[in-house]
């Protein structure tokens, strides 16, 4: 049987990621990372930076993930939560051209010019 190498850690902190993005401003930081490019930049960033806890399992078992897991701090949460934001900022201001080529600013409906007048 093969066996397989599994990052446990990996699917708690997606989900922490996911959580935290929403918490942010639809524009630019949303539209920004439902780029699957900048999305994967900002997980091997945090990954990279946090404790990874590793199995190895038989091909045929299901992988066992540890809802539960986050980093060795005095506290995990926060301490995963600070390094995810600091990655948001850093991810965003290494791609700060490509993404203000591919996200428009966002208009102001109040100070957009009217369309009325030609």
């Amino acid at each position: 049987m093969s066996k397989t190498i599994l990052n446990v850690a990996q699917y708690p902190i997606l989900q922490e990621i996911e959580r935290i993005l929403e918490s942010y401003p639809h524009h630019p930081y949303q539209q920004a990372f439902a780029h699957p490019d900048l999305q994967q930049q900002l997980v091997a960033w945090v990954l990279n930076r946090v404790p990874n806890v590793f199995i190895v399992t038989e091909e045929t078992e299901e992988a066992i993930v540890h809802p539960t897991y986050a980093p060795h701090c005095s506290d995990q949460k926060s301490c995963l939560e600070f390094v995810i934001r600091e990655g948001i900022q850093e991810v965003l201001a290494q791609n700060q051209k490509e993404i203000e080529h591919d996200i428009p600013q966002e208009e102001m409906p109040g100070q957009a010019a009217s369309h009325w007048f030609g």
